[in-house]
This record gives C-alpha cells, structure tokens and sequence, in this order.
C-alpha cells in the first residue's frame, strides 16, 4: 500500500492527481430507487460510484474508505471528482487564482510612493 500512496503523491501536480484518480472512479447508473418513507423531501441518487485501487496493473474494486484512505484524500474530493465526471468537465485548479481581499491595487501603492518621496 505504501508503493501505491508514493507513486500517487509523485505525481507533479494536483491536476495529475485528480485525473489520476478520476481514472479509478467509475460512474453507473442507478440501478434501482427505493424510496425512504421517513424522507419524504429528499432527492432521490442520482448515480452509483465504483471505486478501484491499482495495483501491479490490476484494478481492484474497494469500498470508499479503503480508496480514500489509499490515496489519502478527503470525503469532498472524492464527492468533487465523481460529480465532475458525472458531468464529463474538465478538471481545473483554482488554488491561488483569485485576488487576495487584502491587496491594495498598483495604482494606490504608486501615489503612496510619490507621497512618501
């Protein structure tokens, strides 16, 4: 397991991992709803997930936790990557992309200079 973890976190970046493990992700439909009597206001499944390991080439079906607990990734990625594929887009790293609530723009630092000087 640990060979498995060591080549996954060798990948160079985040949007390798993700398509790396998006790979192992599989998504069927649902085969069958059974409606809950209790939960009349809930949605009902929109899709069933299969997740696999690979290892020495073979893809082994596991259960969610064994595959989260193998590549070490959170309940909210695994939910991210299943949704993405689900709806066949591509997958996008927005860390970092967005502007800090606490810059102050190029043109009032400018003034600020000139003030000071």
């Amino acid at each position: 397991m640990l060979e498995i973890f060591t080549n996954f976190h060798n990948l160079q970046s985040k949007t390798e991992q993700d398509i790396y493990l998006q790979s192992l992700i599989q998504i069927d439909p649902v085969d069958r709803n059974r409606p809950k009597e209790s939960a009349t206001t809930s949605k009902p499944k929109a899709f069933s997930v299969r997740y696999h390991i690979l290892f020495n080439g073979i893809q082994t079906r596991v259960c969610k936790t064994a595959f989260m607990e193998t590549y070490g990734c959170t309940t909210k990625q695994c939910y991210r990557l299943s949704h993405l594929l689900q709806l066949n887009e591509t997958l996008t790293d927005n860390r970092g992309k967005g502007t800090s609530a606490n810059a102050i723009p190029g043109s009032i630092i400018a003034k600020m200079r000139a003030h000071i000087e």
